[in-house]
Order: structure tokens, then sequence, then C-alpha cells
């Protein structure tokens, strides 16, 4: 359901479990050879396009919940608050359609530290809900007014970051650009 890299070793996601590929040397007819330990399991990703490498973690959206995974066999999970213990998204993660879950789309934002996942929930055929987690406050937000069914993340010959995203309607935007009400209404 998920395939990334952590470091030298690709990372393959089964909806429940976790395992590397590490490069076993090469057979006879010099083609690689790779053994495949599993990692992690009870924990795996439901949507490929969910993963996205953040200081070092690959952040993923799990049936139950959002995850941090540092390539050993503890991961934990980021919806979860370290001091109660308590699920900070139990229900917004329930009320992801089932269905729609492969098609989870995530970017990482990272002049303003933010992993966004784009979500279908109360069984709409679109993604229609951002969950964001500003990683640097351990905190989340819920846009619900942005219905991004992919992102592109892309920087320009100076390094300045742009992220994109597509809606349902074919239409492109950018993120981080143009005016804003703050709230007011627009004249």
């Amino acid at each position: 359901s998920g395939l990334s890299a952590l470091g030298e070793h690709p990372v393959v996601f089964k909806n429940d479990s976790i395992w590397f590929m590490v490069f076993a040397g090469l057979d006879a007819n010099n083609i690689s050879v790779f053994d495949t330990p599993k990692v992690v399991s009870g924990v795996g990703c439901v949507a490929n396009s969910s993963i996205k490498e953040i200081r070092g973690k690959l952040i993923f959206l799990a049936e139950d919940g959002i995850y941090a995974f540092n390539g050993t066999s503890v991961i934990r999970k980021i919806t979860e608050d370290r001091k109660t213990g308590a699920d900070r998204l139990r229900s917004t993660i329930q009320s992801i359609t089932p269905g729609r879950r492969p098609f989870a789309a995530a970017a990482h934002w990272r002049k303003h530290s933010l992993y966004l996942l784009s979500v279908s929930v109360n069984g709409s055929n679109a993604n229609n809900l951002v969950i964001v987690w500003d990683y640097l406050n351990d905190a989340f937000w819920l846009w619900d007014d942005i219905e991004a069914q992919f992102f592109l993340e892309d920087e320009d010959a100076y390094d300045n970051e742009r992220i994109y995203f597509g809606d349902a309607s074919g239409r492109i935007y950018e993120l981080g650009v143009g005016t804003t009400n703050h709230g007011e209404a627009i004249e």
C-alpha cells in the first residue's frame, strides 16, 4: 500500500506492517538481492501519497491515525496527545471514507513546518478535508474549504518553495499566495 525510502533503505508498507528492503549482495546473474525484514507489525500505511519524510521520519496515514516511523520497531501515533494519551483526531480519522483512504494525498510545506493531509470524509467521493499538522508546535488544524485531490511541491531556481494542489474539477491552485479576508467581508 506504500513505498518510500528512509536513509539508504527502501521501505515497503502494507496495510498492517512495515518492511525494510536491505541490500544483501548480487546473485549468480549479477542481479541485486534484498532481504526483507519486517520492522513493524500491526500498523501500516493505507495511502501511498500520504507518505512524507519530515526530519528523518516517514509520516503517513494508517487506518486509525497519522503515524511517524523513524526506522525502528517503535512508531509514534502523532494524533495521540503525548501527555494524556488521548487521540486528538479520533472522530476525524473515523469519518474518513474507507474506500477513499488510498486516495489521501499529502504535502510537506517546509517554510511553515506543516504536514498537509487531504482526505475524503463523511462519504464524499473526493477529498474534502485537509488535516494540517504543525510539527514544531505539535498542533492540528482542519481546513474544510480546500478540496485538494493531489499536491505538488516545487522550488524555483532561488529555492523558494511552492505548494500547488488540484481540485476535483481540474483547477490548479497555489497555497499561500493572493489576498485573504482574515475573517472580514471581501470587497
